[in-house]
């Protein structure tokens, strides 16, 4: 799975993460749905959405919240159909040494991105044992990967 963010939210979430550390990971929500007849279909093509933001900005801490769901859709019928999906929500605690020099927009920006980063492995296991408990074939998540790619005709730097 890949992360597309601008070069500047990069920035900002290396100067935040450097006056971080991430306290506590819990899963607050997860809805788990299949239908009667998901191993009917061959070709299944799983989709990821993920969303991670700023919950509560405390003084010397702060909550966020990372949002999470798969789907998994058949393809190569007439119509495309939804037999698999699952949703989650996590909720991490990170705690400040030094807040000075930060301001809440950056430290959202930090959560868009450090939020997701943080939970996928924990959202990976889910899905895995999810899947297996749901009697469907197991789903095995990519790894979250942020990479930084060089674009040549800007010669700017793009993250994905």
């Amino acid at each position: 799975m890949k992360a597309v963010k601008k070069d500047s939210d990069f920035k900002t979430s290396l100067k935040v993460g450097t006056k971080t550390d991430l306290v506590n990971i819990y899963l607050s929500e997860c809805k788990a749905w299949r239908s009667i007849d998901s191993l009917a279909y061959d070709k299944v093509q799983a989709s990821v959405k993920f969303h991670g933001e700023l919950l509560e900005d405390q003084n010397t801490n702060f909550l966020a919240k990372a949002t999470l769901s798969t789907k998994g859709l058949t393809k190569g019928e007439p119509e495309e159909k939804e037999i698999v999906s699952i949703e989650c929500e996590y909720i991490l605690t990170y705690s400040l040494r030094d807040r000075n020099g930060l301001s809440k927009e950056e430290i959202e920006r930090f959560c868009n991105i450090n939020a997701v980063y943080n939970v996928w492995p924990y959202w990976r296991e889910l899905i895995q044992n999810i899947s297996n408990r749901m009697e469907i074939p197991t789903l095995t998540l990519p790894l979250f990967r942020i990479r930084e790619r060089k674009m040549k005709e800007k010669k700017t730097k793009k993250y994905e």
